[in-house]
């Protein structure tokens, strides 16, 4: 039977499909099409290791930027500050060509890529930083905890911010076996998609509260 985090991504695919008609005219209406393919990913990666027995890195060395790129378009769509938005528009062609890079010239596509998981992880953090910013700096009022990208900058900050601490020792611990099959990592990310999901949900059940009252 799949683990416990598919099926939290999946209840948050289910829960952005059923606020399709409150998010259709925002920029949350990607979290759709995107969530569709983090669980494609996560289902046939599961389906891999645990049925068919088979190598899986490669399709995570792939999806992983693919989850950057796709938050940096959601902070670019949302930043109100146009040097922010700058940043991030620069960032959205700069992710794709490092990971393509260090596909073909450093870790390859079958060892997994911590450089980019270690960098992108960073660069979350660091548009986090920006939204909060940007969102304090704002003149018009706004009740803080109706507000989903509030949600979502913070699930993104608390996963890649607990993220971050482990996957910049991950070669370490694995070269030197403290964590050879990866359970430690595994227990970590396991814990962050629980939260990251769970507030991705609510930001999106918050835009149908929004859109109730207007």
């Amino acid at each position: 039977m799949p683990p416990l985090p598919l099926w939290f991504e999946t209840a948050c695919l289910l829960i952005s499909i059923f606020c399709f008609k409150y998010i259709r005219d925002k920029p949350l209406i990607w979290f759709i099409p995107f969530l569709s393919l983090m669980v494609v990913v996560e289902f046939a990666g599961w389906y891999m290791r645990t049925i068919a027995h088979v190598h899986n890195t490669w399709m995570y060395n792939i999806s992983i930027p693919i989850e950057y790129i796709f938050y940096t378009f959601i902070f670019y769509k949302s930043y109100h500050n146009p040097v922010f938005r700058k940043i991030s528009e620069v960032l959205l062609y700069a992710i794709p060509i490092a990971a393509l890079l260090n596909i073909l010239f450093i870790q390859g596509l079958f060892n997994f890529n911590t450089i980019i998981l270690s960098a992108g992880s960073c660069i979350m953090v660091f548009l986090c930083c920006l939204y909060f910013i940007d969102l304090f700096k704002r003149d018009t009022e706004f009740v803080l905890l109706k507000e989903p990208m509030f949600w979502i900058t913070t699930a993104l900050l608390f996963f890649n911010l607990g993220g971050l601490s482990y996957s910049l020792f991950f070669s370490y611990l694995l070269n030197h076996g403290h964590d050879a099959q990866a359970k430690l990592f595994s227990s970590i990310v396991d814990v962050l998609v629980y939260v990251l999901y769970t507030m991705i949900s609510i930001a999106l059940l918050c835009t149908r509260k929004t859109f109730r009252k207007t």
